[in-house]
């Protein structure tokens, strides 16, 4: 997306955050929620090795993200 909206001259971020914002305003995407959501749970499985965080996470890609 930040590839995208650089070359239509939209945005020049390199926070992941600003740029699904970014996206939400034209309505490039529909719910900015579900993407911030989705990147803070990206994030989350980077750095944290709780079983319990990721079967929260894995319940909501099934249940949240993939509708």
């Amino acid at each position: 997306m930040k590839e995208y909206l650089e070359d239509i001259g939209i945005v020049e971020k390199n926070s992941q955050k600003v740029v699904i914002k970014e996206v939400y305003v034209p309505k490039f995407i529909i719910n900015e929620n579900i993407w911030l959501v989705t990147l803070n749970d990206r994030k989350l499985t980077s750095y944290v090795y709780k079983e319990e965080i990721a079967e929260e996470i894995a319940e909501r890609i099934v249940n949240y993200y993939i509708t």
